[in-house]
């Protein structure tokens, strides 16, 4: 949570920011909400079409009509100026905590990393349709969900690392 409050800091104040949180399932935070946390959770074991992203966040399709290179960035709760919501978005990530999914001592916990990035483009390609822009994906180990993923949640079936690469055992 530290690092990614720092992060913040170093961000220009015109920066707009989501955030989306996972691990066993994907919430994504509605930052314009300023009575409680509030969040839209998806399950975390297969990735959501973007326009069912769309429909689950009350998101409506931009309006027909205007070229996709003239159409303006569209509003969302999700994806906000840094300026103004500064302090919400402080808020969601200091309230942050650990997936209460339990993990047994054999296993790893789960991570739907892919789920989380799929939700995340869906939500870029709905609100920067002609414009670029960056997902940045923090994470404390590989995907063990849904999909992209890299290694099972078992313990017993080894991931390789950079060790195994330069003593050519991958």
């Amino acid at each position: 949570k530290d690092s990614i409050l720092q992060v913040l800091e170093l961000m220009p104040a015109n920066a707009h920011i989501g955030i989306i949180s996972f691990g066993s399932t994907v919430h994504v935070y509605d930052l314009t909400f300023k009575a409680c946390t509030k969040s839209f959770v998806f399950r975390g074991t297969h990735e959501p079409e973007p326009t069912k992203v769309q429909m689950t966040l009350g998101l409506h399709t931009p309006t027909a009509g205007a070229p996709v290179t003239a159409r303006a960035p569209v509003k969302n709760p999700f994806i906000v100026p840094l300026e103004e919501y500064e302090d919400n978005i402080q808020l969601i990530l200091e309230q942050l905590h650990r997936d209460p999914t339990p993990v047994r001592n054999d296993k790893r916990p789960l991570r739907s990393t892919g789920v989380a990035v799929s939700v995340a483009i869906s939500l870029m390609e709905y609100t920067y349709s002609s414009h670029g822009g960056r997902i940045m994906v923090f994470m404390g180990g590989a995907c063990t969900q849904g999909p992209g993923l890299v290694v099972s949640p078992e313990l017993k079936e080894t991931i390789r690392s950079h060790h195994d690469l330069n003593k050519e055992n991958a």
